[in-house]
């Protein structure tokens, strides 16, 4: 799938700027990447894009936000993420797509992301304050 999506993106991006151009408006990767390779992506990027089904911490997100505070942010509210960014108000501060099985609300949500930047500033900042070992002890024990 994820071959498909890229040839299908490239094609269109040929189509419109010929057939020279390496550009990718979209990455779309399954397979690991070293850490040095990532951090670059995640500082080159405009917007990140973290939409599980459901999941837990979003440590992905984490690092993006972290990496690249002055990109934006798209997140599912499957992502366990938008949990913890939503409990502590800061649920104005990136994208949400309510249904990621509806398409043409996922495409508007992409859309926003691109014309109505949200950056993610002041949840790096708030990221930076609660990190993970914060998180982990408020799960096992509650929070103080």
């Amino acid at each position: 799938i994820p071959d498909k999506i890229n040839k299908k993106f490239q094609k269109i991006l040929e189509d419109k700027y010929g057939k020279e151009t390496d550009y990718k408006a979209i990455i779309f990767e399954t397979a690991g990447v070293k850490r040095e390779e990532l951090i670059k992506r995640y500082l080159a990027m405009d917007i990140g894009v973290v939409t599980p089904v459901m999941d837990g911490m979003n440590l992905v997100a984490k690092e993006m936000i972290v990496c690249n505070p002055n990109a934006s942010l798209i997140l599912s509210e499957g992502a366990g993420t938008h949990h913890q960014f939503l409990e502590n108000k800061l649920a104005d501060n990136y994208h949400l797509v309510q249904d990621i099985t509806k398409v043409e609300a996922f495409a508007q949500v992409m859309h926003e992301a691109v014309t109505q930047p949200k950056k993610v500033a002041e949840l790096s900042e708030y990221l930076k304050k609660n990190g993970v070992e914060k998180w982990s002890n408020e799960f096992l024990y509650g929070k103080k």
